[in-house]
């Protein structure tokens, strides 16, 4: 039987993770802190006393973390299936490039507020990496159509998508998704300002197995990308079209009669409209003296 560091398959494996300034290790569950400073020496140490071969790694909020350390853990790791590098803002496209380089197996990859990562290292981790499935953008404002229609061309077991506040994302490569991927579960496009029903369109008759989409502050859509969601995407579970104001009552409550039980699987729709007219003002009375 497995040991108790076994994976299922009785091949060592763990999860690492770095939080603040401890780091921890999970090994089929069980979480083991080791106190001190997140560097690579440490991971090594570790790595080597235990014979894991790490398949995930954890970084979240670590700030201090450089291009120097992803790079040498990207060449030491080269198992490495799951990636969170969430807030890790010194990063660049380097670190990206070293993991696309060494980490062909990664299907999961969260660079979250990295502000400098551009469509440079996400073109090469779509050339490199063709088995991703889930990939978490949001706030890297440089990405353009370029990477994600990559992502599109290399990669089409991808399942969640989350571009919030890409605001350079337009329907060139939202349909080039729809048209490659179609297994997408999740999509966010908060904030995606120039998507318009072309790309939303495309996405409901393509992929059918959608269950959460947000569509928050796309502000150019209108009732013919929400009655093309309700036409197609049964099994939708929630949708977030808070700000989107074009929107009638009309496509929403059609969405809800079609994608809810017993027809669907709708549990949740988000709307909230912003006031499009100013408020008229009160005028002050002036006491007489």
């Amino acid at each position: 039987m497995p040991g108790k560091d076994d994976g299922v398959d009785g091949s060592s494996s763990a999860c690492v993770a770095f939080h603040g300034a401890a780091d921890a290790v999970i090994v089929n569950r069980e979480l083991v802190i080791v106190d001190g400073e997140p560097t690579l020496e440490r991971l090594e140490e570790r790595l080597s006393s235990s014979a894991l071969c790490v398949n995930a790694i954890d970084l979240n909020r670590c700030h201090e973390i450089t291009d120097d350390f992803i790079v040498a853990l990207a060449e030491e790791c080269d198992q490495l299936e799951t990636v969170n590098f969430e807030w890790c803002s010194q990063l660049t496209d380097a670190s990206i490039k070293a993991l696309a380089e060494n980490c062909p197996q990664l299907k999961s990859v969260n660079v979250r507020k990295c502000y400098k990562i551009t469509d440079t290292s996400i073109e090469a981790l779509a050339e490199k990496c063709d088995q991703l499935e889930t990939v978490n953008f949001v706030w890297c404002v440089h990405l353009t159509d370029a990477s994600i229609k990559a992502l599109a061309e290399n990669c089409p077991q991808l399942k969640s998508v989350n571009l919030r506040k890409c605001y350079r994302i337009t329907d060139a490569s939202i349909k080039a998704l729809a048209e490659k991927c179609g297994q997408l579960e999740t999509v966010n496009f908060e904030g995606c300002a120039n998507l318009t029903d072309a790309s939303i369109m495309a996405l409901a008759e393509n992929c059918r197995q959608l269950k959460s989409v947000n569509l928050t502050l796309c502000s150019q859509l209108t009732d013919a990308s929400v009655n093309a969601l309700a036409e197609n995407c049964r099994q939708l579970e929630t949708v977030n079209l808070t700000l989107s104001s074009q929107l009638t009552d009309a496509s929403i409550n059609l969405l809800v009669v079609r994608c809810s039980h017993p027809n669907g699987q709708l549990k949740a729709v988000y709307v909230t409209r912003r006031d499009q007219s100013p408020r008229p003002r009160k005028k002050k009375s002036r006491r007489k003296v």
